[in-house]
């Protein structure tokens, strides 16, 4: 925020009519979300919706807040944000993220039949959609929960049916079994050395180490670098799977969206 009150008005006004963003760390949300600081990142986005801001950049802004807040557990502000983004901003790159990530906050905050619908909407709306197996194994998630077995297995099928090399279906023991526990033993495959600068790609995380090597092998063999990084997180063993590390932000984007448009969930981080 500037300090001048010679000019604090005018700023203010400008800001309300979107000619440039309220406050220099709205446009610093990507930075805040590498960086894992969700609750700036999340303020930022608010501030910027509470007062209008619009700028070239508010799609990214808002998406990236909104899903800060999900991650800080504030489902009714994350919906705020997701909706934001597809009201305003039709052709942004994020719309069908932010599709999804409206209906994920529904689902969230305990409205499964809100959810539910939102899941089914993207795919008539989106049929072609390389996000569609994360749709399919969320309404089976959904379905799970909701002790809707028919309905359920209705999309384990579809993913074994439309997606049987996607990851999403290797993710629950009901829809592929997994390998022989013996397999656990097995040392990390193709790790890496994570202390890299820059940014990696995120594409799965799996307790068990043979779900985590089947994605790692196919993705290889689509021409991607993955990796396999082993972490303790709550006394529970993880296996992550990662692409990179990229050393430019914007060359790590371009990865994020290839990987996107080949199915795959995605998610950025700073190394």
């Amino acid at each position: 925020m500037k300090k001048n009150f010679a000019f604090l008005f005018a700023f203010i006004a400008g800001c309300g009519m979107g000619i440039f963003p309220c406050n220099a760390q709205d446009s610093r949300v990507p930075v805040l979300f590498l960086k894992g600081d969700h609750q700036a990142s999340a303020d930022a986005g608010l501030r910027a919706l509470s007062l209008n801001v619009m700028t070239a950049e508010s799609d990214e802004i808002f998406y990236l807040s909104g899903l800060s807040c999900l991650k800080n557990g504030d489902y009714v502000n994350a919906a705020k944000l997701f909706n934001k983004v597809i009201k305003d901003f039709r052709r942004s790159e994020y719309i069908d993220e932010a599709r999804i990530g409206l209906a994920d906050s529904l689902y969230l905050k305990g409205d499964v039949a809100g959810a539910r619908k939102k899941y089914e909407q993207f795919l008539i709306a989106r049929p072609s959609s390389g996000l569609k197996p994360g749709v399919y194994y969320r309404l089976y998630l959904l379905e799970k929960k909701a002790r809707r077995q028919s309905e359920a297995r209705t999309y384990t099928e579809k993913l074994k049916s439309e997606f049987p090399r996607s990851f999403e279906a290797s993710m629950d023991r009901d829809i592929f079994p997994v390998a022989s526990a013996a397999n656990e033993n097995r040392p990390a495959v193709n790790s890496r050395d994570v202390s890299l600068a820059g940014y990696s790609i995120q594409v799965g995380a799996f307790s068990k180490r043979v779900n985590a090597e089947r994605l790692l092998q196919r993705l290889s063999s689509q021409g991607y670098s993955p990796y396999i990084e082993d972490l303790q997180s709550g006394g529970r063993r993880i296996f992550k799977v990662r692409v990179g590390p990229v050393g430019r932000f914007p060359d790590a984007r371009a990865l994020q969206r290839r990987l996107t448009a080949d199915g795959y969930p995605t998610r950025l981080d700073s190394r």
